[in-house]
């Protein structure tokens, strides 16, 4: 990792820091999630007085629709398993990094087929022929989901209820988040309808009229006339 002055300008002078490692104790990475706010995570040795530059990892052509400032690390995104995880508002960057990391394993094997139709799209704006990598299952309080991304384009498909909606990945992520709450809102309201307060059964209880307590019935005498 190369090494900075306070300035900006490059460090060439070969001091080796004991506790920076010339920068080696930044190492983890960092996910692109604000492309607004740089390119680099920028770090400085308190010891050694120098500023070290570390690249963030790019999401393959794909973007927040509002930058995240908190970033993701790769080993969040290593311990984190889609399948067990539900979908919600705070983790959908992640499932959206765990898509896009599927995608670029996906399409890197199939580059060498597609590398025609991408320069084509990059210089027309024109997909033709969508080829769709499909990613791993993962969950919501309405079922399991998956979305398909084309290899050429980056377009997001997605069927939720029987419709098949277009759109960005982030988009697409969010609104099946968005629905997964709603639905898990709409579940509590359903299970708070019927549901019995303690106090108001014991007290119902003491109200009952006790067993041994029976009340008889009262006897009738009719007198009938005889003719």
């Amino acid at each position: 990792m190369k090494s900075y002055k306070i300035n900006g300008k490059l460090d060439k002078t070969e001091y080796y820091c004991p506790v920076c490692r010339n920068g080696e104790i930044f190492t983890t990475g960092l996910y692109n999630t604000d492309p607004k706010s740089g390119e680099c995570k920028e770090y400085i040795c308190s010891v050694c007085n120098r500023k070290y530059k570390q690249k963030y990892i790019g999401l393959s052509g794909f973007k927040l629709e509002n930058g995240v400032k908190k970033r993701t690390t790769t080993d969040e995104v290593e311990k984190f398993v889609c399948e067990k995880e539900n979908l919600n508002t705070d983790n959908k960057v992640i499932h959206m990094i765990k898509i896009v990391e599927n995608y670029k394993s996906e399409v890197k094997k199939m580059r060498n087929l597609i590398a025609e139709k991408r320069e084509e799209y990059d210089n027309t704006g024109i997909c033709k022929d969508h080829i769709w990598i499909e990613s791993n299952p993962f969950r919501t309080s309405e079922g399991t989901f998956t979305i398909k991304n084309c290899a050429i384009c980056r377009k997001g498909r997605l069927t939720y209820k029987g419709v098949t909606y277009e759109d960005d990945l982030i988009k697409l992520v969010g609104y099946l988040a968005d629905m997964g709450i709603l639905n898990n809102k709409k579940q509590e309201e359903l299970d708070n309808l019927f549901k019995i307060d303690k106090k108001d059964l014991e007290r119902f209880k003491k109200q009952e009229t006790p067993t041994n307590n029976i009340i008889d019935e009262p006897s009738f005498k009719l007198d009938i006339p005889v003719f």
